[in-house]
């Protein structure tokens, strides 16, 4: 853990990672435990004074990537369509022009 002078503290893992946000910052992001791991933690990792309560909780949590990945699918299908549309407007094009030299 690490506190600056502003009393803002971060949990660093030890491969270096630095997660803010305590517990809520370190479980969705981190690559060292996954949901089915179990850890012993005070509340709040990042304490600096106390441990205070201690809780158990998975040690890994979904990251909430749904939002981007439901716009990138939008934003594919509609590249598709296009394409589509491109491709058989140019292959109709084609059969026009050689049926009418």
């Amino acid at each position: 853990m690490a506190s600056t002078s502003g009393k803002v503290t971060a949990l660093i893992a030890s491969r270096g990672r630095t997660y803010a946000g305590g517990l809520d910052g370190f479980r969705p992001h981190n690559d060292l435990l996954g949901s089915d791991d179990v850890i012993l933690t005070p509340a709040d990792l990042t304490a600096v004074s106390g441990a205070g309560p201690v809780v158990t909780v998975s040690g890994h949590t979904a990251t909430d990537g749904q939002p981007w990945l439901a716009g990138t699918t939008v934003v594919v299908r509609g590249l598709v369509l296009v394409l589509g549309a491109a491709i058989g407007a140019r292959a109709a094009h084609r059969r026009t022009a050689e049926v009418h030299p």
